[in-house]
């Protein structure tokens, strides 16, 4: 015989249950974690191979790519931006997606019109870019690919997500919460500016972009940035999708990335990025920290287990096995001393990471998140930043390697 507390408990706990059961019928499949995590598993592993195919992610591109001597960077860039500015437009035009524009990143200061973060945060990535030869996406397949280098800018890039965001909430304090502030802040598109629809915009900068990697390649064929560093005439000639061939072509390689963005947006709702992966391996550890949530309260937002969390944790270690698999594939072996740059001291490297994760946490998002997903989303927030990246990643080429 029950008692009327005990009554009311179980009444109150068949009560919860009921209400427990009623919200997981609600949750679409797209919320569940076995979809995210497998979504991230299949999107990342196609994304590193890509990477490592066209060889985008190896140090001498890059550095060299903001000298103006190797165009592969740009060709996997602006191609993979190019689809998915096209992809996204016509999927949001017909009514089956919402873009996720991000917003200006404020420092607090008043200045560059709430773009302080972009501009500041994307001027220190590009640094970090060109003193690492990485980002936070290539450095992934890098590690998979075996570079050594790749461990120190990785190294670097942990202690740099550690450091700001136990030191977020101090600048959050000292600015009287003005600092990485988005609170008001208008997420513009070049489409809302213009007053256009956003297939027109999209197809017209597609179009362009397009056009510039078509002309870039008639200057300069991509078999001739990619032969210092492979030697072997041979494997420009194998055909592009073989697994087993040594390097694909820049463009076709950027067409496959900008085609993620199909199952990131149906599956996920969102754009494909890295640098928030950081902060959640970071949050994670920090878990050991019984003060965490009082002493780095940046951290909650990405520990909370929610689906994108993990879905883009595991499409960054995807990204790691695809690179892994696609040079095993390959048997490649690389001349990592073509070029006029010079491998950079572990020093050099583990700092430059530091920059890359300062700067991509500042300006909330890095080369993956505001390059290739928010420019094609035709976001004013990410153009501004990714013009500061490539600021700083050419004014530190000359002034260090020319």
């Amino acid at each position: 015989m029950l008692t009327k507390a005990e009554e009311v408990d179980s009444e109150a706990m068949l009560a919860e249950e009921s209400a427990a059961a009623k919200t997981d019928q609600t949750v679409g499949w797209r919320d569940r974690v076995p979809v995210a995590v497998a979504a991230g598993l299949l999107m990342g592993f196609v994304f590193g191979l890509a990477l490592e195919k066209t060889k985008v992610y190896v140090p001498q591109v890059i550095r060299e790519q903001m000298l103006f001597r190797n165009w592969t960077m740009i060709k996997v860039f602006v191609t993979s931006t190019a689809v998915g500015t096209l992809v996204i437009g016509t999927l949001e035009h017909f009514g089956h997606i919402q873009r996720k524009c991000k917003a200006p990143v404020p420092l607090g200061l008043g200045l560059m019109k709430g773009h302080g973060g972009n501009v500041v945060g994307g001027l220190l990535l590009g640094i970090g870019m060109t003193l690492t030869g990485a980002c936070p996406g290539t450095v992934l397949a890098q590690l998979g690919a075996g570079l050594t280098s790749a461990w120190w800018v990785m190294a670097g890039a942990m202690v740099g997500v550690f450091v700001f965001a136990y030191a977020h909430r101090w600048l959050v304090e000292a600015s009287q919460k003005r600092f990485m502030n988005a609170d008001g802040q208008e997420c513009s598109t070049v489409d809302g500016l213009a007053h256009k629809p956003v297939w027109a915009v999209s197809l017209a900068m597609a179009a362009a972009m397009a056009g510039l990697v078509v002309l870039i390649n008639h200057l300069q064929p991509w078999q001739d940035d990619i032969l210092p560093i492979v030697h072997n005439p041979g494997a420009m000639k194998q055909v592009d999708l073989d697994p087993s061939a040594t390097v694909w072509s820049p463009i076709v390689g950027g067409i496959i990335i900008g085609l993620l963005q199909v199952p990131s947006f149906l599956v996920m709702r969102t754009a494909i990025g890295t640098s928030s992966s950081y902060v959640t391996i970071c949050g994670y550890i920090c878990g050991v920290d019984p003060q965490r949530s009082d002493r780095a309260p940046y951290f909650t937002k990405f520990t909370n287990g929610a689906p994108k969390n993990l879905w883009q944790l595991a499409l960054v270690v995807a990204v790691v096995l695809g690179s892994l698999t696609s040079a095993q594939l390959s048997d490649v072996s690389l001349d990592l001393s073509a070029g006029a740059i010079a491998e950079q001291h572990p020093a050099v490297s583990f700092f430059g990471g530091m920059l890359l994760l300062w700067g991509a946490r500042l300006a909330g998002g890095c080369t993956s998140g505001h390059g290739i997903s928010g420019m094609a989303q035709l976001c004013i927030a990410s153009m501004v930043s990714v013009v500061a990246m490539f600021a700083g990643a050419i004014a530190t080429a000359f002034a260090v390697y020319y």
